[in-house]
């Protein structure tokens, strides 16, 4: 609107007011825009689903410890935390605890010491834990002495770095269920079964962990541990110790990247046959980097040998309606004589 050049000051001065308000106004709205856009990038950039967290909500029911990732009626709420380790709160009534159920999705950053040295523990169930973004896991359930067996297969250790003592000192562990568990971060697993006295049979050959540093003491102390897949595990690794004590161990698979003195694995004066060149090698001549089963034959460790496929082989059945009896033979010349 043309301003006349005799115009009130006042006017003049009212006017030029409202038009840096609303140019003000403007700016204001266009950095808004600019931020719910950047803002809706990086919720596209980001996983479709929340990390993990360091709230846990827990109750005791009964006898069962239960675990949740999200606030439920008579929970209480726990802030774990990865940088300073706290003792987890229901460890007070750990007495009262034999069986933990993870309740509703749970995702924590660490589980370290969760369950260490609950001995009342004779079962869980960890369906519902989520340990993708786990990056502590050592000693979760070290000395669950009353613990049989736990099943973790299929779970992604993604993010795990220290898994050390893991199941220690738990003595009455039969069965570890890690099948298709993935975990290319870890660099410790040290004394991860140490003590576990009644396992019998360990399979990781699908960790993919390329890089770890530590694995000594590993399985000592497992006097009942019949065959070990470690095949999974890779690097320049102190294995110190690794099968200390392990008196019945009659197997044991290593992976290419797997390198190691074979004088520090703790091994017992044997002679070991390869499943990769079918060599016989003495315990202190195991050769390093090398992808094979290391076997005694006749015994548990022996791979099993790949069975041969059956062809199709063609029957003809005969019935005679005198007796009742039904004949079966693949052969056309006996076909013919009981038919004639």
């Amino acid at each position: 609107m043309p301003i006349a050049a005799n115009s009130n000051p006042g006017m003049l001065k009212s006017l030029e007011t409202t038009i840096g308000a609303r140019r003000g106004r403007m700016v204001t709205r266009a950095i808004l825009v600019i931020v719910a856009a950047l803002a809706c990038v990086a919720a596209f950039a980001r996983p479709a689903r929340a990390e993990g967290s360091g709230d846990v909500w827990w109750r005791i029911n009964g006898t069962t410890l239960e675990l949740s990732g999200f606030e439920a009626g008579g929970y209480s709420k726990w802030e774990s935390n990865t940088e300073v380790f706290t003792e987890a709160p229901w460890k007070e009534q750990s007495a009262s605890i034999v069986s933990v159920s993870v309740t509703g999705s749970l995702a924590p950053f660490s589980i370290n010491g969760w369950f260490e040295e609950m001995g009342h523990i004779t079962s869980v169930n960890l369906k519902n834990l989520d340990l993708t973004y786990c990056v502590d896991m050592q000693r979760a359930f070290m000395k669950c002495t009353s613990l049989t067996s736990v099943d973790l297969s299929g779970k992604s250790f993604a993010a795990a770095e220290n898994v050390s003592s893991l199941f220690q000192g738990c003595t009455s562990l039969k069965t570890v269920g890690l099948r298709g568990c993935k975990a290319p971060k870890i660099d410790n697993c040290g004394q991860m079964f140490a003590g576990c006295t009644t396992l019998e049979r360990v399979d990781l050959s699908a960790l993919q962990a390329s890089d770890v540093s530590f694995a000594f003491d590993m399985f000592s102390g497992c006097s009942k541990l019949l065959v070990a897949d470690i095949s999974g595990i890779g690097g320049q690794v102190d294995a110190f110790n690794l099968f200390g004590d392990c008196t019945s161990l009659v197997g044991f698979t290593f992976g290419s990247k797997f390198a190691f003195d074979a004088g520090d694995l703790g091994l017992r004066d044997a002679t070991w046959t390869s499943s990769a060149d079918g060599k016989t090698y003495a315990t202190a001549n195991l050769p390093s980097n090398v992808a094979a089963t290391y076997y005694i034959p006749g015994t548990a460790g022996e791979p099993a040998k790949p069975v041969a496929p059956v062809g199709k082989i063609q029957l003809e059945r005969l019935y005679n309606p005198n007796s009742g009896e039904h004949f079966y033979t693949s052969e056309a010349n006996e076909r013919n004589t009981l038919v004639e």
